[in-house]
């Protein structure tokens, strides 16, 4: 396939960026119909000429409806967005990707989702239906699922599809309260996710940024230690690896340090080594003084 592909690209180029660019279109009307066409023009950054192109030719084929309320994708058109994800990700090269993440990382799956999420804020809802078909076929009876906050968790338990082929299943909180939207925070979405696969959830009311003498004597209480517990024996942990200062939305205190040096942005700069070691000094020291679990002891010679 790759190989068909390669030789695709070189022959008819335009061919691959037609079909990402219709497969783009028609995926962005699935996830927001009914949708306009001046809007769709703004969330794909396209002219509305263009858009009016693409539209023409997909209703021709069946592929989306337009009514007073906006566009829609057809069955035939949800068909189509299915079979051209696989494609798409032939296309981009993602499988040879995956076994390269695999086998370097040694971990059993890596399942690679194509796109942008800064530019097309869509691709994590796609992120999020291929994480849920994951843990979909990996929980088993007697499971017990600990699950994190944030946006692109909180996808996976939107798209999660509720089943009963599993039994006592259990699903924690894997961190505590911090940021302000209570619907993406990890206790709201383990309720959420305890609701589709018709398990049982326990809640774990501690907020993430309260201090540490504070927060060894709430881990002393009952109720959170045996939360603490249970997540501990936890078969399958969600974690969403997203920025936590973002999450929390209190921003961090940032300092720039430099090293003066000679012909700044030329192929050779110059600085002397002992600038390099003062500011290697100077950073440990800022470091061993945020607090004791931090310390780095400066390198020698």
């Amino acid at each position: 396939m790759q190989e068909i592909l390669a030789v695709q690209k070189k022959i008819v180029p335009e061919l691959v960026d037609v079909l990402e660019k219709r497969y783009n279109i028609l995926r962005t009307i699935y996830f927001n119909q009914p949708i306009g066409r001046r809007v769709l023009a703004s969330e794909l950054s396209l002219g509305e000429r263009i858009v009016r192109t693409e539209i023409n030719f997909l209703k021709e084929q069946n592929l989306i409806e337009i009514n007073t309320p906006g566009m829609s994708v057809t069955e035939e058109g949800i068909r189509v967005v299915e079979q051209l994800k696989d494609f798409m990700h032939e296309i981009k090269g993602l499988n040879d990707v995956e076994k390269f993440i695999k086998k370097s990382l040694g971990v059993k799956d890596v399942i690679i989702v194509p796109g942008d999420v800064e530019s097309n804020p869509y691709v994590l809802k796609e992120l999020g239906k291929a994480a849920s078909n994951y843990v979909k076929d990996i929980i088993k009876d007697n499971s017990i699922i600990a699950i994190t906050g944030g946006s692109t968790v909180k996808e996976l338990v939107e798209a999660f599809p509720k089943i009963n082929n599993v039994s006592n299943v259990l699903v924690l909180p894997a961190r505590g309260g911090m940021g302000r939207k209570v619907e993406s925070q990890a206790n709201t979405l383990a309720a959420a996710l305890a609701k589709k696969v018709n398990g049982n959830y326990k809640l774990l009311h501690i907020p993430e940024n309260v201090s540490l003498e504070v927060l060894d004597g709430l881990l002393k209480e009952k109720q959170i230690k045996e939360v603490i517990d249970s997540i501990r024996k936890a078969d399958i942990l969600i974690y969403g690896i997203g920025n936590a200062i973002h999450m929390a939305g209190r921003g961090i205190p940032t300092t720039v340090m430099s090293i003066p040096l000679r012909y700044m942005h030329n192929p050779a700069e110059v600085c002397s080594m002992e600038d390099v070691q003062g500011c290697i000094d100077v950073l440990a020291e800022f470091l061993c003084g945020i607090g004791s679990d931090i310390c780095l002891k400066p390198l020698e010679g």
